[in-house]
């Protein structure tokens, strides 16, 4: 049975045994985004297969709110369903170690007041001598950085897809009549804060984050794209982050 008379004959029947057929249909899409997610998180933090679990749960809402006769298509529709399914789960997991979420905080503290003070982004020796850090730890935290950032980044990314001009918001919103005016005022704004954010980050700050986030190549991939090693792209990553959440903090 092809999409297209699948997609018929739920919209006329509502039948649970066709809604379960297109969920079949449409499960490699979880998989590719489970993996996209997981791709971006610490190392057995957790299992991809309770991600997959998650984004299946978001499936099968799209599945069941989905009205093709509003002429958009439903792989647009669903991706911010099952992304926004695993988003949820991980938010209310708490995968990130409490010794490094009190290291990325100091140092997001830190960076956020020694950026007020010097009125430019602080160099990582005056950060490590703020901090009284040495090398070791310093790397540790702005590793941790990457990491303790990719569930907010990835919330904001799939609920306004259309920063890097990909799914517009438009396209995603279940039904018109439900959706807030004020509350979609408010989204525009911080789409818009966030491009004028990263449009003022440093160039090769502005290129990973873009890479990473827009166009999903990995960081082994951006380091042979920008000829330099995966641990450096890691390290303008974590600064990225630290630069952008700055300069949001005085929004948010």
């Amino acid at each position: 049975m092809d999409l297209k008379t699948a997609w018929r004959k739920y919209v006329e029947t509502r039948d649970i045994q066709m809604r379960n057929k297109l969920v079949l249909l449409y499960a490699p899409l979880v998989k590719y985004i489970a993996g996209q997610i997981y791709s971006r998180l610490p190392p057995r933090s957790v299992e991809i297969a309770d991600l997959v679990g998650s984004g299946m749960v978001g499936l099968i809402e799209a599945v069941e709110k989905f009205s093709p006769e509003r002429g958009y298509k439903f792989e647009t529709f669903a991706f911010q369903r099952i992304k926004g399914a695993i988003i949820d789960y991980l938010r209310k997991l708490d995968w990130l170690p409490r010794n490094l979420r009190i290291k990325t905080k100091k140092l997001e503290e830190a960076y956020f007041k020694l950026e007020q003070q010097l009125k430019r982004p602080p160099s990582d020796e005056e950060l490590k001598s703020y901090l009284g850090y040495g090398e070791k730890d310093f790397q540790e935290a702005l590793s941790a950085i990457s990491y303790s950032h990719v569930v907010a980044f990835e919330d904001f990314r799939s609920q306004h897809a259309d920063i890097e001009g990909s799914a517009s918001i438009y396209e995603t919103i279940e039904d018109k009549t439900q959706l807030d005016p004020l509350d979609l005022i408010e989204k525009k704004e911080k789409v818009d804060l966030l491009k004028k954010a990263i449009k003022q980050l440093p160039p090769r700050e502005r290129q990973v984050l873009i890479y990473y986030y827009f166009k999903n190549f990995s960081l082994r991939e951006i380091g042979e794209i920008m000829g330099v090693s995966e641990s450096r792209i890691s390290q303008i990553h974590s600064r990225a982050l630290l630069n952008l959440k700055a300069r949001l903090k005085v929004y948010f």
